[in-house]
C-alpha cells in the first residue's frame, strides 16, 4: 500500500518520539521537579525547575522548543558554562532533551541540558568462546571494490592464517554481521554508471552471493540493507528485496534483516544500523564529522535516537510510531555508511563503525572523506574483547 506522509501521520510520529524519550528522561533521578512547558512558562520570576522539550531550532541566544501542547523560547544565558555550550553544540533539530531552567523577567533561562543518554553498564558476555566479524559497505559492482582483499578475508575464514594465533582467531568466528551496502547498486548518485564494473543490480547480488558461498557454512551471516541496496530508501528499511537475495540465502546460513535491527547472539545484544543519518549529524552537531563516525554514534546514544533530524538528508518513514528511538540499550552498536573504521567504548557499550571494501571514489574526494578500506572488526563474545584485522 502507498506510504502516506500526511501531516497527521507526521504529528503522531513526533508525538510518539516525544512520549518514548520523555519516559526515558522521567525515569532519571535528576529529572524530579518536572513541569510541562505550559506550566513552566507561567511560573513567577525566581522559580526554577525542569521540563522536557523537542528542539525546533537553535539560535544564537535562544532555543526554540516545543512539547505536545506548546512552542516556547528558552534563553541561553550570555555567561553560560562551557559544559552547557558544548551540549548545545551537540543538540540537533527534533531531538528530545530535559532542560533545567530558572525564570527571570518572565522568561525561561537554560541552566543545563539533560540528555536521555544510556546508563553506564558492564558489557554482557557469553559462555561460548566464539567471535563475531563486523563489516559493512562491500559495494560489490563498483570499479573501486577491493575484490582481492575481500577474497583474502573469505580465504582466511576458510583456512585460517599463517600463524597459530591467526588460525585460532579465524576458526572462532561463528557470525558475520554486514551493516548494509552489500552492492553498489545502480542509479544511486549522478553518473554512477561510469564507476560501475557490473551495471546490473541483479548481477551484483548474484556475483556477491558466489563469493559469500565460499564462507564456511557453520558461519551465520547477518545482513541489513544500506542506502545502495535494493530496498526502499526511507528508514526503517525492510530487508533487501527477496528476489535479489535468493541465491545468497540458498544455503541457509544467511539471514537478511531490516535496517536498523537488534539481534541477540548468545545473549549479547547487537544493535545494527547502516548509519545514513551520520550525514545529518555531521551537518548539525559540532563534533560529529565524516571521519569521526564514533562521535556521531555517541550522539545517537546520548539522544537515544538513531536519526533525530527530520526533513534533511535522511528519508524517514513516518508511517506508524517512531521505531528509531533507542529504547533497549545494546551491548554492541555496529554501523557503517561513512567508510571509516573507528571503534571505542562508550559507557560500557562497544561502538564499531566497520569501514568498507571500496577504495576512495570521486564522490568521496569531493566530500574530503578518506576511507579506511579492507579492515574488519572482531568482537569476542566471551571476553568482550575487540580487535581489528586488515586484509589489505
Amino acid at each position: 500500500k502507498p506510504v502516506s506522509d500526511n501531516l497527521e501521520a507526521r504529528r503522531q510520529y513526533f508525538a510518539d518520539r516525544y512520549r518514548k524519550i520523555s519516559s526515558i528522561l522521567r525515569s532519571r533521578a535528576d529529572m524530579s521537579s518536572y513541569y510541562s512547558l505550559r506550566k513552566a512558562c507561567s511560573l513567577p520570576d525566581g522559580s526554577e525547575g525542569k521540563t522536557i522539550v523537542m528542539l525546533y531550532e537553535k539560535r544564537e541566544n535562544y532555543l526554540l522548543v516545543e512539547d505536545l501542547e506548546l512552542t516556547a523560547r528558552i534563553m541561553i544565558p550570555r555567561d553560560c558554562s562551557k559544559d552547557l555550550r558544548e551540549k548545545i553544540g551537540r543538540l540537533v533539530p527534533d531531538s528530545v532533551v530535559g532542560v533545567s531552567f530558572h525564570v527571570a523577567n518572565s522568561k525561561l533561562f537554560c541552566r543545563s541540558l539533560i540528555f536521555p543518554d544510556v546508563p553506564l553498564k558492564k558489557i554482557r558476555t557469553a559462555d561460548e568462546d566464539v567471535s563475531v566479524l563486523l563489516t559493512s559497505d562491500i559495494h560489490f559492482g563498483s570499479q573501486k571494490f577491493s575484490e582481492r582483499a575481500f577474497r583474502r578475508m573469505v580465504r582466511w575464514l576458510r583456512e585460517g592464517g599463517l600463524s597459530e594465533r591467526e588460525q585460532n582467531q579465524a576458526f572462532k568466528i561463528k557470525y558475520i554481521v554486514i551493516a548494509g551496502d552489500l552492492v553498489d547498486g545502480v542509479g544511486v548518485y549522478p553518473q554512477q554508471e561510469k564507476e560501475l564494473q557490473v551495471k546490473d543490480i541483479g548481477k551484483q547480488y548474484e556475483m556477491l552471493a558466489g563469493i559469500l558461498s565460499q564462507i564456511p557454512s557453520y558461519i551465520k551471516i547477518i545482513v541489513i540493507p544500506g542506502n545502495h541496496d535494493a530496498a526502499p530508501r526511507a528508514i526503517p528499511q525492510p530487508p533487501i528485496f527477496r528476489e535479489y537475495m535468493e541465491k545468497a540465502e540458498a544455503n541457509g546460513s544467511l539471514l537478511s534483516l531490516s535496517n536498523p535491527c537488534t539481534v541477540s547472539l548468545h545473549g549479547v545484544h547487537f544493535m545494527i544500523y547502516h548509519g545514513t543519518s551520520m550525514e545529518d549529524l555531521a551537518t548539525f552537531a559540532k563534533n560529529a564529522s565524516y571521519d569521526k563516525p564514533d562521535n556521531a554514534m555517541e550522539i545517537m546514544l546520548q539522544l537515544r535516537h538513531l536519526a533525530p533530524v527530520y526533513g534533511s538528508r535522511t528519508p524517514l518513514l513516518t508511517q506508524l510510531g517512531d521505531e528509531l528511538v533507542v529504547e533497549d540499550v545494546p551491548d554492541v552498536f555496529h554501523t557503517g555508511h561513512v567508510h571509516v573504521f573507528r571503534s571505542r567504548l562508550y559507557r560500557g557499550i562497544r561502538m564499531a563503525n566497520s569501514g568498507t571494501w571500496q577504495e576512495r571514489t570521486k564522490y568521496q574526494e569531493q566530500l574530503g572523506i578518506t576511507p579506511t578500506p579492507n579492515v574488519a572488526g572482531i568482537f569476542e563474545l566471551k571476553s568482550g574483547g575487540f580487535s581489528e584485522i586488515s586484509f589489505a
